[in-house]
């Protein structure tokens, strides 16, 4: 588990929600997630009791609850807290557009919280493999792809969120020195909080070009950056601006005059960190000097699909050396865009394929 197993607790601590979690908390931040990402969830304990209630659409919630099996739920409850390999199961169930899951997340190999997840397909599987017929009148609804992501989120946020509480709680016993809890400690929660609410736009429901430009604006604002875009290329043409945030009105002229050759800085193929102290060549010092700019990281992209992405943040108005930390917090940020910048991939390779089909039926 990473940065969970890092982190531990004297034995005699109790390691359960309501140790480190307080239920309002939990339960605003389980009603935040369900707004984002059209599912109905409710953190349960090792065996299955609620600890808070279901959560989702207010309408719907309450038909959701009465179609949960309870056996099939205890069943995949007790098979994820046994393992020491699986922490999620996802499961169909007795309706072809119904399903469960199961996710857990531990400390030390324990399972702290786990979570109940019901979601409602938007397509159905054909009826006549299931006991019942496809439930018909929810409106919270979402794909079977975009579950799957959800879960993943979910995962990942509850043990940051747990990372967080452990890591506070350290901090609060006297654990970590004075100094280290200014710095350090505040730092990272804070970062970590960043990317929990980064990790919810994985599940969004809105376009993937909002979820991504909301994505930059968070960084650029925690980081105080003055831009922060993502381009892309197709084939080998031009890059084209995708996303794109930045602090004040700041435009580059080469975006949108194809005249003006693209900068080969921000056609790095591999990660490239330039701070205000970087020592530049002459063609270097041209590009940033055209990007007016002081400080610049780019990182690109493969989504596959004929299309080549990068990430860009730079600063223009201050002097900027990028810190280790600063630079592991774009990484992070940047592999969350990433799967967001998925969705928006695949749309654009639909359209294509559509677009295309349309020229040919209109050449016959």
């Amino acid at each position: 588990m990473g940065k969970l197993e890092s982190l531990t607790l004297r034995q005699e601590e109790k390691l359960w929600p309501q140790s480190l979690i307080e239920k309002d908390e939990l339960e605003k931040w389980q009603k935040n997630f369900c707004s984002l990402s059209n599912v109905f969830l409710c953190a349960v304990d090792e065996n299955g009791l609620p600890l808070t209630k279901l959560e989702g659409d207010p309408g719907e919630k309450g038909k959701v609850e009465r179609l949960i099996d309870g056996e099939q739920f205890q069943s995949m409850l007790g098979r994820v807290s046994e393992s020491e390999l699986e922490d999620r199961a996802v499961e169909r169930t007795a309706y072809p557009n119904f399903r469960l899951a199961v996710v857990t997340s531990r400390v030390e190999k324990k399972p702290v919280v786990n979570w109940l997840v019901c979601a409602i397909m938007n397509e159905s599987e054909d009826p006549g493999e299931y006991e019942n017929p496809p439930l018909e009148g929810f409106t919270s609804t979402l794909g079977e792809a975009q579950f799957l992501r959800v879960v993943d989120a979910l995962k990942a946020v509850t043990d940051m969120l747990i990372a967080d509480r452990l890591l506070l709680r350290r901090a609060q016993t006297g654990q970590e020195k004075k100094a280290y809890l200014e710095q350090a400690v505040e730092g990272k929660l804070r970062r970590s909080e960043l990317l929990r609410d980064m990790m919810w736009l994985m599940g969004s429901t809105d376009p993937a070009e909002r979820c991504a430009e909301e994505l930059l604006r968070k960084t650029g604002e925690h980081l105080g950056l003055d831009i922060a875009a993502v381009y892309r290329r197709e084939q080998g043409q031009r890059p084209q601006m995708t996303v794109k945030w930045n602090k004040k009105d700041k435009s580059w002229g080469f975006v949108s005059d194809a005249e003006l050759p693209w900068p080969s800085l921000l056609t790095a193929e591999r990660n490239l960190i330039l701070s205000s102290n970087t020592m530049l060549g002459d063609e270097e010092k041209e590009e940033m000097d055209s990007l007016a700019l002081k400080a610049l990281i780019v990182m690109p992209v493969r989504p596959g699909q004929g299309q080549e992405l990068w990430v860009c943040f730079g600063v223009g108005e201050k002097e900027r050396i990028w810190e280790l930390e600063e630079i592991r917090f774009l990484g992070e940020a940047v592999r969350i865009l990433q799967k967001i910048l998925a969705r928006l991939t695949t749309k654009e390779a639909v359209r294509r394929r559509n677009t295309s089909g349309v020229t040919k039926r209109k050449k016959k």
